[in-house]
């Protein structure tokens, strides 16, 4: 399906004034028609880079997860080291 095939859907997000002010100036620039152009080209560019997982774990790796946690295989700390690695991290601030 083509980007023009598919619906939109309106989301809300708050940002910190200067960062709008960045985006406009590229909107100045001509690299943007609206915001919501410059915020989805950035989220592709954050999905097609990798740096984001979508789908989370299959129902057959959490079966066998909830598994293993059950045998005393896994304390809940060592689940929460390893949904900390799995997560996105986020860009370190300049």
């Amino acid at each position: 399906m083509s980007n023009t095939e598919q619906s939109l859907e309106r989301i809300t997000i708050s940002m910190p004034s200067s960062m709008v002010r960045q985006i406009q100036a590229e909107m100045e620039r001509g690299h943007y028609a609206s915001i919501s152009e410059w915020v989805r080209d950035a989220v592709r560019s954050r999905l097609s880079s990798g740096r984001v997982q979508l789908a989370g774990p299959s129902q057959e790796e959490e079966a066998r997860r909830l598994e293993a946690i059950e045998r005393g295989e896994y304390s809940k700390g060592d689940v929460m080291e390893e949904i900390r690695k799995a997560a996105p991290q986020r860009p370190k601030s300049a």
